[in-house]
């Protein structure tokens, strides 16, 4: 993979960017090689992704969200992300847990290849080699509310 994308809650998101940047040093190093990392939206992060430099290194970026709520801010995001091979991780899941809002269908959808049939998925495709969904809060009611 060329790189990670993370899509967190407000803070969260931040403090992945923060444990990326500047880790705890008696945690040691979190990357033996040279990174570029972003955070974006939220508190702390910038308004926008800007174009990392064509020199190869490994990227990280970290999403507030809540952007992907907002209407053209979280297609660059997208298609940065479709660009290459990169991870993504959704952490705290559970903010995707109605999967008919406009959020959880932008973060379901736009990265797979998805056919449909009016509104019903017929099928889908992921575009990512590796995909991560976590959460710390226990299923309480069913599979679905993960």
């Amino acid at each position: 993979i060329k790189g990670v994308l993370v899509v967190a809650p407000n803070d969260v998101h931040k403090q992945w960017y923060d444990d990326i940047v500047s880790p705890d040093p008696k945690a040691g190093k979190v990357f033996d090689y040279p990174i570029a990392v972003q955070c974006v939206g939220g508190r702390g992060g910038q308004k926008e992704l800007y174009e990392f430099d064509d020199n190869g290194m490994f990227r990280f970026v970290s999403v507030n969200v809540d952007t992907f709520s907002t209407p053209h801010k979280w297609e660059p995001i997208v298609e940065w992300a479709n660009s290459a091979s990169y991870m993504i991780v959704i952490d705290e899941a559970t903010v995707i847990k109605n999967p008919t809002s406009k959020r959880s269908e932008r973060l379901l959808y736009e990265f797979n290849d998805v056919m449909r049939r009016r509104k019903t998925v017929i099928a889908s495709k992921k575009k990512f080699p590796v995909r991560a969904v976590l959460t710390g809060t226990p299923v309480t009611n069913g599979f679905n509310d993960a």
